[in-house]
């Protein structure tokens, strides 16, 4: 690379750094989690097949309401995904269709402290 360049660097301690200046850096991470020292918290998942309504609890909590998205796989053409409630635990979700068991993607982005 050019010396005039910015990179943008991510070591296997987890240490995020441009032009060698530590941006961010994971304190903890585990199944379905990460938590960056800035109090950055990422969680995700693939919850067992569910019926109708299901709420999926977050490996960690967050201190505030996080940002989420939730998507189906393997969904027939006349299923519907529904939030019914987000918060700093879990997500409610709600099914209308005609499958009898869902699976769905989960992704969730917020503060830990």
């Amino acid at each position: 690379s050019d010396a005039g360049e910015s990179q943008l660097v991510g070591s296997p301690a987890g240490v995020l750094s441009w032009n060698n200046k530590a941006l961010e850096s994971i304190i903890a991470i585990g199944d379905g989690y990460i938590r960056y020292d800035s109090g950055l918290q990422i969680c995700w998942g693939t919850p067992a097949s569910f019926n109708k309504t299901t709420t999926i609890i977050y490996p960690l909590p967050f201190i505030g309401q996080p940002s989420a998205s939730v998507t189906m796989r393997n969904s027939g053409i006349y299923n519907q995904l529904h939030f019914l409630h987000c918060n700093s635990d879990a997500i409610s979700l709600y099914i209308i269709g005609d499958d009898d068991n869902l699976y769905c993607h989960y992704i969730t982005v917020g503060r830990w402290k």
